[in-house]
């Protein structure tokens, strides 16, 4: 069994002074998947679901990410912990945004600089994560 740390740990052990360009797209993305995870165990603890009433209005179909998202930002009825749990919404939003990049688009540099900012939103959101859950 893995958690969402140990996929932190992974993403951070990517870093190193020999690292290549192929081992930061990895670190991005192991880190992203880290903090989505952390994020989900948010919501399964404090958020209630989306009501299939608003499902089916929207404009589109949402992906797992985009829902979860969503029920973190708007359906967090416990008001001692949702500003936490919009804050880590909002940063995994902007690390996705960054795991896309890392996965998809190979023709821009990925660096030391990218896979940095990643573990920071990831840390943050972990850190979040571990101050709700005292």
């Amino acid at each position: 069994m893995i958690s969402p740390a140990d996929l932190i740990v992974y993403a951070r052990n990517q870093l190193t002074s020999l690292s290549k360009e192929v081992a930061h797209r990895s670190g991005i993305s192991r880190a992203y998947y880290g903090a989505y995870h952390y994020c989900l165990e948010a919501a399964e603890r404090w958020c209630d679901e989306i009501p299939p009433e608003v499902v089916k209005k929207l404009s589109k179909p949402l992906g797992s990410h985009e829902k979860l998202y969503l029920r973190m930002e708007k359906y967090c009825t416990n008001h001692s912990v949702s500003e936490s749990i919009r804050f880590m919404a909002q940063r995994a939003k902007n690390l996705k945004l960054e795991r896309v990049t890392a996965d998809y688009h190979l023709d821009q540099d990925v660096g030391p600089k990218q896979i940095t900012a990643a573990l920071n939103i990831a840390t943050q959101i972990q850190d979040e994560y571990k101050k709700l859950s005292k």
